[in-house]
């Protein structure tokens, strides 16, 4: 399973950012075979989209599952081989005590794995030994899923163009 999240089109202004979630399962060959795409409720922030992803594998899962999980988010990565007092003291603690609760209740074993995003793109990107070109397929198909629902919570252009206008005009 892959999981992602996108800013939309104004990642970088905080006050009108409307992040997309996905979750993508693929094939031998790097094919869609399940996905899921969401808008992130609530505070629009990427690291909770892309632990948000994860929170959602574990809810679905059947019980007793054994997975791997591939994020390109370094924080989610590193925060899951945290201890649980660690990361219920992170900003994120109320996804990590939830996502860690469904994975207890349901008996799952997941393996949480980080991957380089866009490496199909920036080849020069370092990227561990065992990363495949189906590695970069799923992470690609779970990329185009939150793109996908971070456009559909995209704020209206009349909204987004007026903010932009007055954060440019204070930073002048």
């Amino acid at each position: 399973y892959y999981g992602d999240d996108s800013g939309g089109d104004f990642s970088s202004y905080p006050h009108i950012r409307r992040c997309g979630v996905g979750l993508a399962h693929i094939d031998s060959q790097g094919q869609l075979q399940f996905g899921i795409s969401y808008p992130l409720p609530n505070l629009q922030a990427v690291p909770k989209g892309e632990l948000s992803a994860l929170v959602s594998l574990a809810q679905w899962l059947q019980y007793g599952a054994n997975v791997t999980f591939y994020t390109d988010s370094m924080h989610v990565f590193l925060m899951s081989q945290k201890s649980q007092q660690e990361r219920l003291q992170s900003s994120n603690h109320d996804l990590f005590e939830l996502c860690f609760n469904y994975i207890n209740v349901g008996n799952l074993s997941i393996q949480i794995l980080w991957i380089p995003s866009h490496t199909d793109d920036q080849p020069e990107k370092h990227k561990p030994d065992w990363l495949t070109p189906i590695h970069v397929a799923g992470n690609n198909q779970a990329d185009t899923l939150a793109g996908d629902a971070a456009k559909t919570a995209q704020l209206d252009l009349n909204i987004t163009t007026k903010h932009k206008n007055n954060v440019h005009l204070v930073m002048r």
